[in-house]
């Protein structure tokens, strides 16, 4: 049986290598939300959380430039790109208890390091937005404009 996997992948190596590849590649997406101890939420628990938590920071890691554009409703605007640099961290002490949900563009720019700086300072409930504003956006749900 061996002999034959092997023959065969020596035979077909352009269509093993890429099926090694689908394998590896499906393995991490299955799996990627366990080894990087992320929590995302839907759009539709978001809703639920904003109308009846009180204890939720919403914090939108997109550029200042996209957040005037549009933002959801009680969101405050921490770029992704200099989070260190602007935030004090004591001013986040007092939400460590708080449910937190990063919003990022899409799914595809989730920035780990920014998720990790909001555990680093004791933020234990961490969430990010599924879809992120282009899903937030692409379900026509209400933003706030600032111009």
């Amino acid at each position: 049986m061996f002999k034959i996997i092997v023959s065969f992948f020596c035979d077909h190596v352009f269509l093993s290598v890429i099926w090694l590849i689908s394998c590896v590649l499906m393995i991490f997406f299955t799996l990627k939300d366990i080894l990087f101890c992320t929590q995302f939420i839907s759009i539709m628990k978001l809703i639920r959380c904003i109308n009846y938590d009180r204890c939720l920071l919403i914090i939108d890691a997109r550029t200042e430039k996209c957040f005037l554009k549009g933002h959801i409703i009680n969101s405050v605007n921490i770029p992704y790109i200099d989070v260190k640099s602007v935030c004090n961290i004591s001013v986040f002490k007092k939400y460590k208890n708080f449910s937190i949900v990063i919003v990022f563009k899409n799914d595809n720019q989730i920035d780990r390091n920014y998720v990790n700086f909001f555990k680093s300072i004791g933020c234990n409930k961490i969430y990010i937005l599924r879809g992120g504003m282009n899903g937030w956006l692409s379900n026509n749900y209400p933003t706030v404009c600032l111009k």
